[in-house]
């Protein structure tokens, strides 16, 4: 009997159709179950939840905590563009879960992020007022917070912020803060940065606050060898074209309607100050005015220090509202805050410091004996003893007596505050 005889004979039943084998198994990832989708068992991250941008329930390392990103929401951008259309069936989301739309640095907080966001949240006062109470807040400080989720910028600048603070606190721990601290700063400052050339009047609020905070983590990094605030041995100032992009933001919206914006208030016209600033930062008395008359006469004898004489004109009208004249003071408040002078320096200053031009020298070394009236706030210790001692290096020695003023009173300013601290700790003890 042939083949085909034998497959045509009707006595026969249907041949019967064997079913390919396959391996059964409830092995998958949790995640594919709750879908009711079927996993490969792919580990350490089957190829689902890869398709999908989350956290695979095999990879057990990123739940342990401490060691990979935790899942959480993404910070989105809300001000970028929407995420392009793909073909095929919607995907659905579960949890609190979102497709990974968003780039690599803003799609987790580890759980070091989370400590550094929580330092920032919890700190005791934020207030650069030395006078406020104790559980004082800036208004700077709760409006970051709140821009920081629609800004991932912002969001990297007051984590680096938390840990070069939490660096200063704790010096046994400084290097491994301070890695934090760089990496946060890399992000920030990209983000900043393409923030302030895409600038645009609904963003003015958060380009102001990533701009201010990635001034202030240029002091709270520290002095730095070569690098001293507004010239650099090794190029152009690193912080100058922070503060120029303030005042280019403030140019553009006007400083009353960016305070308003931090204190959620209208805007209010800025009363002129009543008093000298060392009444409110409690600075010791200094004999400034002989000094200033003399110094102004010296710069003004070189026939072409006429940029410098302008510097210094703007300089002493920041003395006069610190300390006063005969402890009197009744005029622009703005002048009291000592950063007043750099943000109203030209492009033509800026330049006669980057030659490093004695003259233009001698009249920074006086502005940063200002800045010892903010030391009281931990990131500004050091930098104006800092710039001083870097400006005495460059100079020529034809120049350098004019020095010995700043320096002497710096070094008098240093010893009267010494003496108050242990003067308070000694009441206090004695009280106890």
């Amino acid at each position: 009997m042939d083949l085909a005889t034998s497959s045509s004979d009707p006595t026969r039943g249907p041949a019967k159709i064997k079913r390919k084998s396959h391996r059964k198994s409830r092995n998958g990832c949790a995640r594919c179950k709750r879908r009711r989708i079927k996993c490969d068992e792919t580990k350490p991250d089957c190829s689902k939840c890869v398709e999908f941008g989350i956290v695979c329930d095999y990879n057990t390392a990123a739940l342990l905590p401490g060691s990979q990103p935790l899942e959480r929401s993404k910070f989105l951008n809300t001000q970028g563009p929407p995420a392009p259309k793909q073909r095929g069936r919607p995907r659905t989301i579960w949890g609190d879960e979102v497709p990974n739309t968003t780039p690599p640095e803003t799609q987790y907080l580890s759980l070091q992020d989370f400590k550094l966001l929580n330092h920032f949240i919890t700190r005791a006062n934020d207030s650069p007022d030395p006078t406020a109470p104790k559980n004082a807040r800036d208004p700077l400080h709760d409006q970051a917070l709140l821009l920081s989720f629609a800004y991932p910028c912002i969001l990297h600048l007051i984590q680096e912020f938390s840990a070069l603070e939490l660096a200063n606190q704790q010096p046994s721990r400084g290097g491994y803060y301070r890695a934090l601290a760089e990496r946060h700063s890399t992000q920030g400052l990209q983000g900043a940065t393409a923030l302030l050339r895409q600038f645009n009047e609904s963003d003015y609020q958060a380009a102001y606050i990533a701009a201010t905070f990635a001034c202030i983590n240029y002091f709270a990094r520290g002095p730095q060898p070569g690098e001293y605030l507004l010239f650099s041995l090794s190029g152009s100032s690193q912080w100058l074209p922070l503060l120029h992009g303030i005042r280019t933001i403030i140019d553009l919206v006007g400083i009353e309607k960016i305070t308003a914006g931090l204190s959620e208030r209208a805007p209010q016209k800025i009363a002129p100050a009543e008093k000298p600033a060392k009444v409110m930062l409690n600075c010791p008395e200094l004999d400034w005015i002989g000094h200033f008359e003399r110094l102004h006469t010296f710069v003004a004898f070189y026939p072409d220090s006429a940029v410098d004489v302008d510097a210094l004109n703007k300089l002493q009208w920041c003395y006069e509202a610190t300390y006063g004249r005969e402890g009197v003071f009744k005029g622009d408040v703005n002048h009291q805050n000592a950063f007043v002078w750099p943000y109203q320096l030209g492009e033509d200053f800026s330049a006669r410091m980057q030659i490093r031009q004695p003259l233009s020298l001698i009249v920074v070394a006086h502005f940063a004996l200002l800045l010892q009236n903010y030391e009281f706030t931990w990131y500004m210790i050091g930098w104006s003893d800092h710039i001083i001692a870097g400006i005495a290096q460059v100079i020529d020695e034809d120049y350098r007596g004019w020095l010995e003023w700043p320096i002497e009173q710096a070094r008098r300013i240093r010893l009267e505050r010494k003496r108050e601290n242990s003067a308070a700790v000694t009441d206090v003890t004695m009280s106890d």
